[in-house]
Order: C-alpha cells, then structure tokens, then sequence
C-alpha cells in the first residue's frame, strides 16, 4: 500500500524504505516501545518526541537515531501513556543510550514534557535553539523547512528506518488539495512529526 492521495515522498523512496523495514526487534511496554538495536559503547544518540494527552487519541512518540549512521534503533508509539510517563521512559531510554540527546517538539504539551524531564527528572541533556529555549518549536513557518529536511534525508538514505509502524505513516502522509503536507484523513502522523 503506497500512498492515498499525492504522497509527500516519491514512489522511489516509499518503495525503498518498506523494502527494507526490519521486523527483527524486541519488544518493551506492553508493543509500545519497539528496539532493533542496543546502544554502542561510543556512538552518540538522539531522541526525538512529540508528545500527546495519552488518551487514546493522538500517539506520544518518539525514535532514537544514531547519529553516527543515522539508523533508527528504537521507537515509542502509546496514545495510552501520561506525559509523566512518558517522560520517565524517555529519561530511562535516553539515559541508556549513552545520555542521548533528547528533542522534544514544545508546542503546547511538549511544554509539560520538557518542564518533567528538567525540573523533576533532572534529565539535562534537553536540546536547546539558539534563544536557549528548551525544545524545538514547530508552526507554519518552520514546519514546510523541517519536512522538506525529513524528505531529502530520506530521499538520500541519510536515515534509516526500521519500523513498519513509522513506514505505515510515511504511506499515508501526502499533500492535500489544499498544500498542506498532513496524514490522510483517518490516519496518524505522530512518528512522521516526531521523526521530522
């Protein structure tokens, strides 16, 4: 399946990137953490999160790249899971991969997530912008530019996807009539954003 409407990447690249998804991970949290590789003693780590309510509608995600090769080792996926939560297992997974960099998109409950891994979790090692101000901050401006970044490092194999669950979104994400690059309708884009 490639795609509902015009897709936001090319039938080249869907067809790569669901060639090589990799079924070969264990599995933690009940399905919802997925991890196809352990941590490399001297590679370094990002996380990658977007946050939601955790109550069973839009997802919390997050993946774990190395940035040495840019392969997507790990991924987070619960519409189930508190912010509280999440940020534990974001601290606990980010802590294990070598005190990864953690990313987190801060528009209105990324907020909430940052002031737990800070302030409560004393988790430090936050990604800041060139104001200092914790996290990453996505609107209309921006978003187009951090897409088309997500598209050419895809397009290029600058990263490497895993997971079924991340290409099942990328299938779906497309251009609208309208311009916007959205998922379609009745599907998510939780792991797309995250991964943008």
């Amino acid at each position: 399946f490639l795609g509902t409407g015009e897709n936001f990447l090319d039938t080249h690249t869907l067809t790569v990137l669901n060639d090589n998804i990799n079924k070969d991970y264990v599995s933690m949290a009940s399905d919802y953490l997925r991890v196809w590789k352990p941590p490399e003693q001297y590679h370094t780590y990002v996380l990658c999160a977007d946050p939601s309510f955790g109550r069973g509608r839009d997802h919390s995600a997050f993946h774990i790249l190395n940035l040495y090769n840019g392969e997507q080792v790990a991924e987070f996926y619960s519409n189930k899971t508190s912010i509280k939560d999440f940020a534990k297992i974001i601290k606990d997974e980010a802590t294990k991969y070598n005190t990864a960099y953690v990313v987190v998109e801060r528009n209105n409950l990324g907020i909430a997530l940052i002031q737990e891994l800070w302030d409560n979790l004393e988790y430090d090692n936050l990604w800041a912008d060139e104001k200092n101000d914790i996290g990453i901050l996505v609107n209309a401006k921006n978003r187009e530019i951090i897409l088309s970044h997500l598209e050419e490092g895809l397009r290029t194999t600058k990263f490497r996807v895993n997971s079924e669950r991340t290409l099942m979104e990328l299938n779906t994400f497309i251009i609208s009539d309208s311009g916007k690059i959205e998922a379609d309708d009745g599907y998510n884009d939780d792991l797309v954003m995250s991964l943008a």
